[in-house]
């Protein structure tokens, strides 16, 4: 697929969704292109016939460098990659726009891991250990009917 702007060969393909999530829109951009639409509200462009040394100043990326991996914002901007996950608390202040600007929002709204435990093993573990209770009692009734209901879970188990 070609890039929307220019004939080069598009990497970026981006969907933005309206804000009242009844339609959405698909933009096919090449890297440079991409660059100009993830750009910053407010950062200035290089143009032609344009003053280097004060533009330079302006859109000058941030001097901050990762304390772990060395990664300095430059290179990110340069690369597009971070080069650990404490880059994300390095560069926070220079992230949180640019992701508010590609995602609509900095924070994660997505599908969660389930909790832990919640497995059908969860409730087989609970009744061993109620099993161990009742013996440690010497309620051997009630360990009875524990170990009658291990053994049909864990046959059920074994038969799915």
């Amino acid at each position: 697929m070609k890039c929307q702007k220019c004939d080069e060969k598009a990497l970026f393909h981006i969907t933005d969704v309206a804000d009242d999530g009844a339609g959405f829109s698909e933009t096919h951009l090449c890297w440079r292109h991409a660059q100009d639409y993830i750009r910053e509200p407010g950062e200035i462009v290089v143009g032609p016939g344009d003053k280097a040394e004060s533009v330079a100043a302006a859109t000058a990326p941030s001097n901050r460098v990762c304390p772990v991996c060395k990664t300095t914002f430059a290179e990110f901007r340069t690369s597009g990659r971070l080069g650990c996950a404490n880059d994300y608390r390095a560069f926070e202040a220079e992230l949180r726009p640019l992701l508010e600007n590609i995602h609509g929002s900095s924070r994660h709204v997505g599908r969660a891991p389930q909790q832990q435990g919640a497995g059908p093993n969860h409730h087989l573990l609970a009744l061993r250990k109620e099993l161990q209770k009742a013996v440690g009692e010497e309620n051997y009734e009630r360990a009875a009917q524990l170990r009658d209901e291990i053994d049909q879970l864990e046959d059920k188990a074994k038969s799915a």
